[in-house]
């Protein structure tokens, strides 16, 4: 005999809001927002913005929407992920406010766990630990630099005294205090890949003090297709160094931090780029691709001691111009 369980009730006055942007994840949605509804933060509320999707996903979103209320969907024309986010955030009403992308999964215990650390001491945003997936059973290990971030546990820092914070530079696997995003006027920069560069290096600029919490918390999908970190091409390449030459701007004024963010994506996001020229077919293209990463590294207290031998050679050999 099935045991009747009551229908969830939608929470008058939500602690977290969850904004998911979906275009066109069918495949992958259901499994978002179950771990979302499966999560510790009793009073929340999910809202799926369907960016315009043409396969079905809205459906798939009103489905939940109709069985569960904490759900909310929100529709609006395809403008891309942060026009998306930036819907979601202006529907939300919650005091705490976290983004999903909507091919990934949530674990259960860590977003309370971040509102609990936010609770008790007042900071701006707490920073979580995310690793890759393919499978959910068996997540990939996590990445060197999260490692070194957490390795000493839950912790509260001043932000412009640990500008090593600033290598977890994604917008999801944090929650912000949302009298905190309204204040900083953060807002995602629409038209642009990327985007998580620009809104992160903002966070940093004007948080007082940031939360670390070492409890798991979120899984990355490891690149699908169609989605941009599974591009290889000298233009999607060319975006992502745009991205990263604006937020390095955004930390001109704060001691030491456009210097160390310039370190962090020499040592973990250069040597995976690189390893895309040699395939590319595109001489213009790849030209660019030296001229931006001359651009946006060429920082003169940049620290090459962690970068890997590889990564200082080439750009070694790129800033003394010896392309070929």
């Amino acid at each position: 005999m099935t045991r009747w369980r009551p229908k969830p009730r939608p929470a008058a006055d939500p602690t977290l809001s969850i904004v998911v942007p979906v275009y066109n994840v069918r495949e992958y949605l259901g499994a978002c927002l179950d771990s979302l509804l499966a999560q510790d933060v009793a009073e929340v509320e999910i809202i799926v913005v369907d960016d315009g999707s043409t396969d079905g996903s809205g459906k798939i979103a009103r489905r939940y929407a109709r069985k569960d209320p904490r759900v909310r969907v929100v529709t609006r024309p395809n403008g891309g992920l942060s026009a998306a986010r930036n819907t979601g955030i202006a529907a939300a009403q919650a005091p705490f406010l976290t983004f999903v992308d909507s091919d990934d999964l949530v674990m259960a215990h860590g977003f309370a766990a971040g509102i609990r650390s936010l609770e008790d001491s007042g900071s701006d945003f707490v920073m979580l630990p995310y690793r890759r997936f393919r499978e959910p059973t068996a997540p990939m290990p996590y990445a060197p630099w999260i490692l070194d971030l957490y390795r000493a546990g839950n912790r509260t820092l001043t932000a412009h005294e640990h500008p090593e914070l600033l290598v977890h530079a994604t917008a999801w696997s944090k929650v912000y205090r949302r009298a905190f995003w309204d204040s900083a006027q953060l807002r995602f920069t629409e038209g642009i890949l990327y985007e998580d560069q620009d809104v992160t290096a903002r966070a940093f600029v004007a948080a007082d003090r940031i939360d670390l919490v070492a409890e798991p918390a979120y899984l990355w999908r490891r690149a699908r297709p169609g989605s941009i970190t599974n591009e290889a091409s000298a233009k999607s390449i060319a975006a992502f160094l745009d991205a990263a030459r604006v937020s390095l701007d955004v930390l001109v004024d704060v001691p030491r931090a456009r210097s160390a963010r310039a370190s962090q994506l020499l040592c973990n996001d250069l040597p995976r780029y690189l390893g895309f020229v040699d395939g590319m077919d595109e001489p213009s293209g790849v030209d660019r691709l030296f001229d931006e990463i001359v651009a946006a590294l060429g920082e003169p207290d940049l620290d090459l001691d962690a970068a890997p031998v590889g990564a200082r050679v080439v750009y070694a050999l790129l800033l003394a111009g010896r392309r070929s």
